[in-house]
């Protein structure tokens, strides 16, 4: 899919004291077992291109999806990144190395497909939770 956004000359330079509107929106990068898996894309209202952000949600492998980071990526997103949070297949169903081939994937998805987003492919990083905990006690 070809992006008719124009993307200008000179990338502008991160400024996270900036704040912008946002356009949120999920993208279906691939398929699994039948099922979309989905990207929530948030994504700055701005003359860009962004930086481009990736987010791989915790859970360790088992839990967790999407939207566990949504108020953090939301907020990091307002300053002038588009985010990109993965959905991924989840053990014990899907055991390793399936979750990391789908990251894999989605990674090499969002950078093909940057300027649909108004994101900057060569300015891309990564945002990986660490959190393992999936239930709280009283």
């Amino acid at each position: 899919m070809a992006s008719s956004k124009p993307v200008p000359a000179s990338n502008p330079a991160y400024d996270p004291t900036q704040t912008y509107d946002l356009k949120t929106y999920d993208v279906a990068y691939t398929q699994a077992d039948g099922a979309p898996y989905l990207a929530p894309i948030y994504e700055p209202q701005g003359p860009g291109p962004f930086p481009l952000l990736v987010d791989v949600h915790g859970g360790g492998w088992v839990g967790f999806d999407r939207t566990a980071n949504a108020p953090t990526d939301q907020s990091l997103a307002a300053s002038g990144l588009v985010v990109a949070a993965l959905d991924f297949r989840l053990a014990p169903a899907h055991p390793y190395p399936a979750s990391v081939a789908d990251i894999n994937y989605g990674i090499r998805w969002l950078k093909a497909h940057a300027r649909d987003f108004n994101a900057d492919a060569a300015r891309a990083g990564g945002l990986w939770s660490t959190s393992r905990r999936l239930t709280t006690r009283a």
